[in-house]
């Protein structure tokens, strides 16, 4: 069946699309923008990628049935979370190596036809992962206290969280569903208590903690609206909850990595991909104050 317009996909899901190339065209230096001679009608508002690089234009387009076109819009003209993959791997895993951002050339925002043309993009040489993970760092080197880390396999934060637990600061809980991930992280992090155990079954009756974490793990729970309240139900008073997590992004490749990455053992984990806005609606009905909030935008990663 074509999904293209029949909304987003239900279930387990993608984080990602590809934009391929598809051909290059001319834009010499000092010419107007070819698009404004030729029309800008044969390219599609969210599903073509047109990227300047020099004197040429990579024009690429997604043929994806895993976004729906209104996520593909949000995602490449409200977010503008599309970047180019330098990587020659089956699936980005350190994205401030692996991936380059794109920006919306800074002619475009000027034009007539801008909101109705596709766009053209420039790559932006600039590490804006590591840049946006500088917030989130500093809020963890302040945790006291007992700490439970919802999601905790892929060992991000174990630098900040180590000298604090050995410092005495913190007693830490890890919870990870994944055994082969909390195998691993146990070899990695001794210090560590890790449960290996889905969040959906634990009981958390009688548990106190100061903070509860969950980093880069919300999209991953089948249903948030119960995973969440029991986690806060778990939290002291004065507790908090700190959430950090990915909306979805474009990935441009070309055809060999693009079919690389399609045959390669990553698989669907997330059931979402939703952004802070959409995770701070629907836990408003909780007894939480919200103290800080980052959104995703077009000069940011795509990290809340």
């Amino acid at each position: 069946m074509d999904r293209t317009n029949c909304g987003p996909v239900a279930g387990v899901r993608s984080n990602s699309f590809n934009y391929v190339e598809e051909r290059t065209m001319a834009w010499p230096t000092g010419a107007p923008c070819p698009l404004l001679a030729d029309g800008t009608t044969p390219y599609d508002r969210g599903r073509s990628l047109l990227i300047r690089n020099g004197e040429a234009i990579r024009v690429c387009r997604t043929a994806t049935r895993d976004f729906s076109d209104v996520e593909i819009e949000t995602t490449k003209r409200r977010l503008e979370q599309i970047y180019v993959d330098v990587s020659d791997k089956h699936a980005p895993d350190d994205f401030a190596t692996d991936l380059r951002k794109l920006a919306v050339l800074p002619e475009c925002t000027t034009c007539g036809v801008y909101e109705s043309c596709t766009r053209c993009y420039q790559m932006v040489q600039d590490d804006i992962f590591t840049r946006d993970d500088a917030p989130l760092l500093a809020l963890l080197a302040e945790v006291r206290g007992d700490v439970l880390d919802v999601g905790c396999g892929d060992a991000r934060y174990g630098d900040v969280l180590a000298p604090l637990v050995t410092a005495g600061l913190v007693r830490y809980r890890g919870v990870e569903p994944n055994a082969e991930a909390a195998a691993r992280l146990r070899g990695r992090w001794p210090w560590a208590s890790i449960t290996e155990a889905p969040v959906e079954t634990l009981d958390l009756d009688g548990a106190s903690y100061d903070h509860v974490l969950v980093l880069r793990s919300y999209n991953h729970f089948r249903d948030p609206l119960r995973v969440i309240p029991a986690l806060v139900g778990a939290l002291r008073p004065g507790g908090t909850l700190l959430v950090a997590d990915n909306v979805a992004f474009g990935l441009v490749r070309d055809e060999r990595q693009a079919e690389r990455a399609e045959a390669g053992p990553a698989r669907f984990e997330h059931y979402r991909n939703d952004a802070a806005e959409q995770v701070v609606d629907a836990l408003a009905f909780l007894p939480l104050d919200l103290v800080r909030r980052a959104e995703v935008a077009p000069a940011t990663s795509n990290q809340w």
